[in-house]
């Protein structure tokens, strides 16, 4: 007898699907294969030959069932426990044994002429298998675990079997107790097994035969065996009208699914074929076997012993699968649509791009980027420098693919470089007359550093610029208006202003800027200060330079003298750009509590003005005309409101607010009208009061 097996990948398949496919080729080519000729027997690739029987391997194609070496190591197996194929024995030929081993399966059960593969882990359960081989008994019971038996043994099960790639069912533990598995199994004969000579496991190739239905645990050792009841299948000489019905409705609906299955398509057409249409208790086994349906409901079809309910159970198997079938090709249509639809859209848009770009109406992304940043220096005196290291940017650009990192690394750095305010200045203001009614409006006192201001613009004015090279530095104890001064003097210049402060600063990159190998790099506050601005001369104030730190990333006040050095800061360079910037036409403005703090070769680049503080007479000017009206406002009062005299501002700087700025008199200030706000309130609620009540009664 010739056995003739497909590719491995077929096994497979059929396999995880209940084996059904294997079982028709199988049977159908023992029918019909005829023994090979003399030509051919020296051509084969292996043989196997075991009594009667012989399994022969045609072509490269073709494989073996199991792969794995034989036990025996030979192409030739004895009857000594080794890799073995027994002969297939006609259902009327199969003997009524009384006991067998009971053998788990986890995944499915067994049907009658389904091909099973499992790998048999533990190790008592393979020396028996072996040990019933070599005696020559090839028969076994095959029963499905019960929700108990998983949960005993179920964490190896599920190991094992978890993976859907393979299509063994992997026994770890064999039975225990009757508890484990179902009452109803089958008869399976151990078509094949294979030892493996690393380890104790087995591989077995079991083949369903006849129900048998378990009466009772005979033994526990070495394995479960038990005691067997064979369920005969019934013989209809004659089917009724409903044993017709069934086999015809099962008929159709397989031939339904066919039209909406493409994965089992193969399988289902052979089925067809090989199915013997007038044994209608093997035509409902297969077609349960062939559907994906739980374990315990492919159980209840093998414990049917009645051949109405058995039909019955498969086609509804049959009508579930056939369901499912069809919502697996609604979802792939409405898949396949979708991306039909934005594949479409997709090439639509490329259309309708390359259309605009033949008529000139309209370029892609690269091209329009690229003339975006040429037209956003058209107008812009670039120094020559630059103007070198944009266009070979530009060139980069155009050659690089939109979609890399590098394009995008090259675009910011294109757009730092265009957006900068190359030759563009602020027209400058040095009306004295002006600069004074700024300075008086916006302050009151200091007359000292009001003259060197105004004394700064004088010389400005005769120059025609800010005199180079004068770094102002204001020095002077807490709220006495030194930051405030600076936007004074921006304003008087009709210059842009921008303040930044270097209190506890640590990095030098937050002066000169990031390199560009950084992720996420940028260039320093200087730069960020002329994108901005859009000005080459705007003012710059750096805030509390007296608290500049230095740590491992370097020390900011070193960086700060090129900044500040009008020898250096004409071609300042920024990390980030690398191409020199010119800082000479920028009005540095400095502020510190104190000058001891200040680095030596920092404060030799600057020119003190020192805020001393405010005398008793400029404290109260200060609190009548700039902080009352202020803290009126901002409470939501009025003139008419609240007044406050004289004697109270002079009570309040002498007792309360005696230190030498007036952020301590503005807090107070600003504490007295909310509270005269909280009792205007009040005062109005207690009037609407008593009015409400007199109109209520």
């Amino acid at each position: 007898m010739i056995l003739r097996v497909r590719s491995r990948d077929w096994v497979r398949r059929l396999a995880r699907n209940g084996g059904s496919k294997r079982a028709f080729s199988v049977l159908h080519n023992l029918r019909s294969a005829k023994p090979p000729m003399a030509s051919e027997r020296k051509s084969n690739n292996l043989w196997w030959n075991t009594g009667q029987t012989r399994l022969m391997m045609w072509g490269s194609s073709e494989h073996q069932l199991f792969q794995g070496p034989s036990e025996g190591g030979g192409g030739d197996a004895s009857n000594d426990g080794g890799s073995a194929i027994h002969q297939l024995v006609k259902p009327g030929d199969i003997p009524k044994i009384p006991h067998v081993a009971a053998v788990p399966l986890s995944r499915r059960p067994l049907f009658p002429g389904i091909y099973y593969p499992m790998a048999i882990h533990d190790p008592e359960l393979s020396r028996h298998l072996l040990k019933l081989n070599s005696q020559g008994i090839h028969y076994v019971g095959a029963f499905l675990r019960t929700d108990a038996g998983k949960v005993n043994h179920g964490g190896a099960e599920k190991e094992e079997n978890g993976d859907s790639s393979t299509y063994l069912d992997v026994v770890r533990h064999g039975v225990r107790s009757l508890g484990e598995i179902e009452e109803f199994g089958m008869l399976a004969q151990i078509n094949r097994i294979i030892k493996n000579p690393n380890d104790h496991t087995v591989q077995v190739l079991l083949l369903g035969h006849r129900r048998i239905k378990i009466e009772e645990l005979t033994s526990l050792d070495p394995v479960a065996s038990v005691k067997i009841e064979h369920i005969k299948e019934p013989k209809l000489k004659e089917p009724s009208d409903i044993i017709k019905a069934y086999s015809n409705e099962l008929m159709s609906t397989i031939k339904e699914i066919l039209k909406y299955s493409s994965v089992f398509k193969e399988q289902l057409q052979l089925f067809l074929s090989t199915v013997d249409l007038g044994d209608p208790g093997r035509l409902a086994d297969v077609s349960a076997a062939l559907t994906s349906a739980q374990p315990s409901e492919l159980q209840k079809v093998v414990s049917a012993v009645d051949l109405e309910e058995r039909m019955s159970l498969a086609l509804v198997l049959l009508k579930k699968e056939l369901e499912l079938s069809k919502l697996q090709q609604e979802i792939s249509q409405k898949v396949e649509e979708k991306v039909s639809e934005n594949h479409r859209r997709f090439l639509l848009q490329e259309q309708l791009k390359n259309i605009k770009r033949e008529l000139g109406l309209e370029k892609d992304d690269k091209e329009a980027l690229i003339t975006q940043f040429r037209d956003a220096i058209s107008e812009k005196n670039v120094p020559e420098g630059a103007q070198k290291t944009i266009d070979d940017e530009l060139s980069r650009l155009s050659s690089l693919e939109a979609a890399s990192s590098e394009f995008n690394v090259t675009r910011n750095y294109l757009e730092w470089l265009t957006c900068l305010p190359w030759g563009v200045y602020s027209e400058e203001n040095f009306e004295i007359a002006r600069a004074q009614e700024i300075l008086d409006r916006d302050h009151y006192g200091l007359e000292d550093v009001k003259n060197r201001i105004l004394e700064f613009i004088a010389v400005g004015k005769l120059l025609g610029a800010v005199p180079q090279g004068k770094i102002v530095c204001l020095v002077g104890p807490p709220g006495v208006g030194k930051t405030s001064i600076g936007k004074s003097i921006a304003d008087a210049l009709s210059r842009e202003f921008f303040r930044f402060s270097v209190g506890g600063l640590f990095d030098v990159a937050e002066i000169k800027g990031h390199r560009r190998t950084y992720v996420g790099a940028m260039p320093g506050k200087l730069i960020q200060c002329l994108k901005k601005t859009q000005t080459s001369n705007p003012v710059v104030m750096i805030d509390e330079i007296d608290k500049i730190g230095s740590g491992h990333r370097g020390d900011p006040s070193s960086a700060l003298l090129e900044v500040l050095d009008p020898s250096q800061n004409g071609s300042f360079m920024d990390h980030y750009l690398d191409v020199p910037v010119d800082l000479s036409r920028v009005l540095f403005l400095c502020t510190a509590n104190v000058t001891d703090t200040i680095p030596g070769p920092l404060a030799d680049r600057m020119e003190f003005i020192r805020l001393s503080g405010y005398i008793m007479q400029e404290k109260l000017e200060i609190a009548k005309s700039y902080l009352a009206p202020t803290a009126m406002k901002e409470s939501g009062l009025t003139a008419k409101d609240i007044s406050i005299a004289d004697n109270t501002f002079e009570s309040l700087i002498r007792w309360y607010c005696r230190e030498a700025g007036v952020r301590s008199l503005q807090k107070h200030i600003q504490m007295i009208f909310r509270k005269a706000a909280l009792q205007l309130v009040r005062a109005q609620e207690t009037k609407k009061s008593p009015s409400s009540s007199s109109s209520s009664s």
